[in-house]
């Protein structure tokens, strides 16, 4: 009994290490990198970490028996063949700091994104071989600016950026040559490269990927200046042109898209409406703070969110300047018309009588017209500066609920494991 229980806690162990934590098990050795040198350290894995998901690409551990002295500082190059790993793996610079040189070889790589290897600034050295990665986005080396050799070896690539190699002064060596586009092969020659780069720029840029993505820079400007009703309207435009294209999936416009989304989800109040609702406002946003305070005391940084409070708090208080000219207007108007009124009983009509009052309610109408002007402005300020604080609060959120996920998950293995040894030394101790 006690053994079946063991073998089933080992079960348990194991589909919850899958779904939790994702492990790089290293096959450390020496090998000739070029550009790099003849006998660098690297770290070649050895494990399928089964990398399909985003969620699944953190690294939580590196294992694996060093040579020597050596450390994991000491590792230069990573190596990757034959392995599933669908996304790039996130968190390596966790554990390999000086990592100079990257290689992924048929392991399914979809996509690569400059996030991706903005932790490497020494990369010198990166291939990527018979994956199914289809674009070379922009900016993708902008924070690589080491590198001397490339390797995009992807039959399925369909577009590269015509300037993402535009910057990399050092860039010698170019292979390319199972790039459809290019298909050619560049070594130890800078004006080559030079050449190679012109053809590249001619060949092997999308007109369907550079059009929507002229199109979402133009988005991404509007939604600075547009009103929520009309940006919903081209953001969604952009969206049935992205479903309809060859990128319908891909992650550098989704992600961006999902962005814009939480960044415009308040509703945006009519120019026309009252102070009624912007006082309702105001209060709820101070319910949030409380709320914030009482749930999210280690999650979230409050001293962005009671600036902001603070802000909103004036410009609502500069509203009332405006609204107590109209309430005096109205009052000054109702005090002419009972004057208009008084003397008309008196006197009769007097065309100087009414003469006087179209004056005065001319001064009013422009008081008026003037007062509204303001307040519309106001509303428009008050409302930005809600949308930005709801999405920095949210983003500040959401990256401690994820430490502190993660702070879970460490304890809860850690408790797990013991329970497992301390299960496993009696099964020793009684056999």
């Amino acid at each position: 009994m006690i053994k079946n229980f063991c073998v089933f806690l080992c079960i348990l162990m194991t589909c919850c290490g899958s779904l939790w934590s994702t492990t790089i098990e290293c096959k450390f050795n020496f090998i000739y990198v070029h550009r790099v040198g003849s006998s660098v350290y690297r770290c070649l894995v050895q494990n399928d970490p089964n990398i399909t998901t985003k969620e699944s690409a953190q690294i939580t551990s590196v294992v694996g028996i060093h040579n020597n002295s050596k450390v994991n500082d000491d590792v230069i190059a990573f190596d990757v063949e034959e392995k599933t790993i669908n996304f790039f793996p996130q968190g390596l610079e966790v554990f390999f700091k000086n990592l100079k040189a990257i290689h992924i070889y048929r392991s399914g790589l979809k996509e690569i994104h400059k996030n991706d290897l903005k932790p490497f600034p020494k990369l010198v050295n990166f291939y990527v071989t018979r994956n199914v990665i289809e674009v070379i986005e922009e900016g993708l080396f902008d924070y690589n600016l080491e590198l001397e050799v490339i390797g995009i070896h992807e039959s399925k690539i369909i577009h590269i950026d015509p300037n993402v190699l535009d910057h990399l002064d050092k860039l010698n060596t170019c292979a390319f040559y199972e790039t459809p586009c290019v298909k050619q092969n560049v070594q130890d020659s800078k004006e080559r490269v030079k050449k190679f780069i012109q053809i590249v720029k001619k060949n092997c840029a999308n007109i369907e990927f550079l059009n929507l993505n002229t199109q979402f820079k133009k988005l991404e400007n509007d939604s600075k200046t547009l009103s929520l009703d009309l940006f919903g309207a081209k953001l969604s435009n952009f969206e049935e042109a992205l479903k309809k294209s060859k990128f319908s999936n891909h992650s550098s416009f989704l992600e961006r898209i999902e962005t814009f989304k939480m960044s415009k989800s308040v509703q945006k109040p009519k120019s026309e409406t009252n102070l009624t609702l912007l006082t309702s406002s105001v209060p709820s946003i101070d319910e949030n703070e409380t709320n914030i305070s009482q749930n999210c005391s280690n999650c979230c940084q409050m001293d962005l969110v009671l600036k902001t409070i603070s802000n909103l708090t004036n410009l609502y208080n500069n509203l009332k300047i405006p609204q107590n000219e109209i309430e005096k207007s109205l009052k000054n108007l109702k005090g002419s018309i009972e004057k208009l009124e008084l003397l008309t009983s008196k006197n009769g009509s007097s065309d100087e009588t009414y003469s006087i009052f179209d004056e005065k309610f001319d001064n009013i109408e422009e008081t008026l017209s003037n007062s509204l002007s303001k307040n519309t402005r106001k509303l428009e300020e008050v409302q930005k500066e809600i949308e930005i604080s709801r999405y920095r609060t949210l983003v500040s959120i959401d990256a401690k609920i994820k430490l502190i996920e993660q702070r879970v998950i460490d304890k809860v293995e850690k408790i797990m494991n013991e329970k497992l040894g301390k299960i496993m030394k009696a099964l020793n101790i009684e056999s």
